[in-house]
């Protein structure tokens, strides 16, 4: 068995450099502009008539997987937390 770089083995990535992140392209970075001037920071901010990204992504998100419908949230934990939440309520009504 080969040792880890760090206890002496070879480094795979000798000569090589790490890849570029984040990698995005033109249309990306317009969203990302997009976003930031709309200053509307989360989906519960004033609606200027139009949909939130948060929102938007969602759907796109659950369309690409399939689902019938998704949620989007600021950390892991969050979600997390809801589905806890929803098994000790489950747990209770039996």
């Amino acid at each position: 068995m080969s040792k880890l770089a760090l206890h002496g083995g070879s480094p795979i990535r000798r000569g090589r450099a790490w890849p570029r992140w984040p990698q995005y392209d033109d249309a990306t970075e317009q969203e990302l502009l997009a976003a930031l001037r709309s200053r509307r920071w989360a989906i519960s901010w004033p609606s200027d008539g139009t949909k939130a990204r948060e929102r938007r992504f969602a759907e796109e998100f659950a369309r690409y997987n399939g689902a019938p419908f998704s949620s989007v949230s600021i950390t892991a934990q969050v979600p997390s937390s809801c589905r806890l939440r929803r098994l000790t309520s489950a747990q209770a009504t039996k």
